[in-house]
């Protein structure tokens, strides 16, 4: 990659990171194993070129420059399938699935939004 695209690149990157970072409080990302998704030949090449380790290591140090808080949760806690509102753990959520309802407290999910709300 050249010199004014890898320049244009970190430009992008600079400037994501820093808007997450001033607009929000709370970060909160999967701590995925970037080394080992690698390897995973499908998606490698994909990876490379967006940089995802540099933005994530961008977003990290900014958070301590502006004494944000940021969360990496493990990649193996199933926290899409805990409601947010009463703690249910609901073990048969589907990968595919996005939307789900809790049978204890019947509250509406959205998947990514109760991830959220969990950890806020």
């Amino acid at each position: 990659m050249g010199r004014k695209k890898q320049n244009k690149l970190n430009d992008i990157y600079h400037k994501i990171s820093h808007y997450l970072v001033k607009k929000y409080d709370i970060i909160c990302m999967e701590n995925l194993d970037i080394k080992e998704m690698f390897k995973n030949k499908d998606i490698s090449s994909s990876l490379q070129k967006i940089g995802l380790y540099k933005l994530v290591n961008m977003i990290k140090y900014k958070c301590k420059w502006y004494g944000k808080k940021l969360v990496q949760i493990s990649r193996w806690f199933p926290s899409s399938k805990n409601c947010s509102k009463c703690g249910y753990y609901y073990k048969n959520l589907k990968d595919n699935q996005k939307e789900w309802i809790c049978p204890s407290c019947k509250t509406k999910h959205d998947r990514d939004v109760n991830t959220a709300k969990k950890y806020s």
